[in-house]
């Protein structure tokens, strides 16, 4: 089923190696919802969010230059 987009999507172009797209695809079919398909493109859409919250966290736990650590 197609994700609607919204006001804020903007579409790029990756590439990819292609065992992160089979292992997309499978993780796609174990988290569909009874009823819902989710494709490949919405696994990595979970992946990348979910990699950059904690890309941010990890950031922000490093200490400074100064040896405080950021906020």
């Amino acid at each position: 089923m197609p994700r609607l987009r919204s006001g804020n999507d903007t579409a790029i172009s990756l590439l990819l190696p292609a065992d992160w797209l089979e292992e997309a695809q499978a993780l796609a079919g174990e988290l569909s919802p009874p009823g819902v398909t989710m494709t490949r493109a919405d696994a990595l859409r979970m992946a990348i969010r979910r990699g950059m919250d904690v890309l941010r966290e990890e950031h922000a736990a490093q200490p400074t230059a100064a040896g405080k650590r950021k906020r």
